[in-house]
């Protein structure tokens, strides 16, 4: 680490950084005369695609742009939200598109989500000439090994050696972080200040279900400030819906609320992604280069889609008839499959890795064959049905009753099926064998809906101090506290508590959380155990479902004293008009804490 007295020359001050490097930033230590430009700028961000043809005009940019930005950046933009669009390069040579955006938000979601996907789009920010050449002079040194990395941020250039020191541009000057304080170089002088961090009592990590459920118990527990929620997401959605939006019961607007709403108001907003955890030192840090310092924390990522994991997507999205109800990127495509139908195959996948609502990649195929009925085409579709599990459902109660529902509906599964590859030109859906991984078969599709695979988020799976083998956040299955780091606790779908991943599981584990990490502040073990309880409602139609509810080990744990194996209205009715309200109104305020009581009120205490 580079250590630095108070107002001494730059050249004095960096010398035991590589001379190269100094020669060449030397010349761009003071950008003060394109600060002005820089700003002008600022709602802009570059397009590099290899989906930008040659042959784009200017007439065409906006709406490439937006597919592109759709289709493999999986951010939803409307054409309200765009100011402009412009082409750069020269005719017939590669292109890029610049684009204006009304929101700043929107902006830093584009960029992060082209790093996350790693799909071949690059999306940057605009930047002047200068700052560009700097830029490129930076990244040379980079591939020369001479520094770590190096990218931008709010116009400003960051640069890190491999000692961790880091340097930045801005407000007109070069600046050096090192671990614990950054030092400003302007004017060949400089002054020291302490790098940016904060401190709370409890930190949730996650603004999903299970992060907003906890920081809305906590912040009123602990008191405002105290409780700090880290989620870089502008809207927060009720994604059990998507099912029926999908299946064009309900829109995808009635399925999202702005984060801001849905967060509790005692607690703290950090909108950054988590870049990393530091569970030794109590701390993780944002991509803003925060240093957030915890007493407890909470984890609740959720899980990551990996739609890039198969050949062929996200790309054939854009495509006729291929559909996913799992992003709200592509859950209208569903119903649009469904409306353009003519004849042919209807498959419908599960893929090889933990999914989040493990019924849903059946429920849009059920309700596919009725919309099929209802319009005339059922007997010109062949519904198939290629899962990767053993089995129809994990809990054999409700399996039995599916197999006599696919039976009557005539609709064919083919077990341990996995999508491998798509072919959109073709229409062709690759299936490998997992019992024999050198069999495949190739499915001609009129209609394909795909449930991705799905893992825990990088930031998380690569965090080996907190994750079991498999990448999941390794904690005790009735407690919910880390195996190894008592002050951290995980809830919902990131975890590897071996139960169905769904909302009603986040509000089965919520109570227990809140009993044993409050047992944890108080200095005393957990004593709460979690019972494995989960829902799965298995909408069978437009106004028919299964309530499947059950335990981690697979035995039914239902509410009502009847056999909710059979398909009803009723439970249709809490599935589609109720169970909204439960979420919105008393889970993620944190006043709902699943059936149990219920249960035991509906079997009059003898269950």
């Amino acid at each position: 680490m580079v250590t630095f007295n108070s107002h001494v020359k730059v050249e004095e001050a960096i010398k035991d950084w590589n001379q190269n490097m100094h020669t060449r930033l030397n010349e761009y230590l003071d950008f003060q005369d394109d600060k002005t430009e820089q700003d002008k700028l600022s709602d802009a961000v570059i397009i590099n695609s290899p989906h930008i043809q040659s042959d784009i005009t200017q007439a065409q940019c906006k709406e490439t742009a937006v597919r592109i930005i759709q289709d493999h950046v999986q951010v939803i933009v409307q054409n309200n939200e765009i100011k402009e669009t412009r082409l750069l390069g020269k005719p017939g040579s590669k292109h890029s598109i610049m684009i204006r955006l009304h929101s700043y938000d929107k902006r830093k979601d584009l960029i992060k989500s082209a790093i996350t996907m790693k799909n071949g789009v690059y999306i940057n920010e605009c930047l002047t000439r200068k700052r560009q050449n700097l830029l490129f002079r930076l990244r040379k040194l980079k591939q020369e090994n001479k520094i770590h990395q190096c990218f931008t941020r709010d116009g400003k250039i960051l640069l890190s050696h491999q000692s961790l020191t880091r340097m930045f541009l801005r407000k007109g000057c070069l600046l050096v972080a090192s671990c614990n304080s950054k030092v400003i170089l302007q004017n060949a002088a400089f002054s020291t200040s302490y790098k940016a961090s904060k401190s709370y009592q409890l930190v949730v990590v996650g603004g999903g279900a299970g992060g907003c459920t906890m920081a809305a118990k906590f912040s009123s527990k602990l008191g405002k400030g105290k409780v700090a929620v880290i989620e870089p997401a502008d809207m927060h959605y009720y994604q059990p819906m998507w099912t029926l939006v999908g299946g064009g019961m309900k829109k995808l607007e009635d399925s999202g609320k702005p984060m801001s709403k849905v967060l509790p108001k005692k607690a703290d907003w950090i909108k950054q992604c988590v870049v990393s955890f530091d569970p030794k030192n109590n701390k993780v840090m944002t991509d803003d280069g925060q240093e957030v310092s915890y007493e407890y924390l909470v984890i609740a990522l959720g899980l990551q889609l990996n739609y890039n994991q198969i050949k062929g997507l996200p790309d054939a999205f854009s495509t006729p008839g291929v559909c996913s109800n799992y992003s709200p990127l592509y859950v209208k495509n569903t119903l649009k499959s469904l409306e353009n139908f003519s004849e042919g195959n209807a498959v419908f996948t599960f893929p090889a890795t933990p999914v989040k609502c493990a019924g849903a990649p059946q429920k849009v195929m059920y309700i596919s064959d009725e919309y099929f009925r209802k319009h005339g085409k059922r007997d010109k579709a062949n519904i198939i049905y290629n899962t990767s599990l053993p089995v129809i459902f994990g809990v054999k109660k409700y399996a039995d009753a599916l197999w006599e529902v696919v039976k009557e509906r005539n609709i064919k599964v083919n077990l341990r099926q996995n999508l491998i590859e798509v072919k959109p030109d073709s229409k062709e859906a690759v299936f490998q064998n997992l019992d024999k991984p050198e069999e495949l078969t190739i499915y001609q599709y009129e209609m394909l809906h795909v449930t991705p695979p799905m893992s825990t988020p990088d930031v998380l799976r690569n965090c080996g101090l907190l994750v079991d083998a498999t990448g999941f956040l390794n904690v005790n299955k009735e407690t919910l506290q880390h195996t190894c780091f008592p002050n951290i606790f995980g809830i919902g779908d990131c975890t590897n508590v071996p139960t169905s991943k769904t909302a009603a599981a986040i509000a089965g584990q919520c109570g227990v959380l809140r009993k044993n990490l409050s047992l944890a502040m108080a200095g005393k073990l957990p004593a709460s155990l979690y019972d494995g309880y989960t829902s799965c409602p298995l909408v069978t139609g437009y106004s028919k479902c299964i309530m499947a509810e059950f335990d981690m080990n697979g035995n039914p744990l239902e509410t009502f004293p009847i056999n909710q194996a059979k398909e009803r209205r009723l439970m249709f009715h809490l599935k589609k008009d109720m169970m909204p309200h439960m979420y919105w109104i008393g889970l993620l305020n944190g006043y709902w804490e699943g059936p149990k009581y219920l249960r035991k009120l509906m079997h009059l205490g003898l269950k």
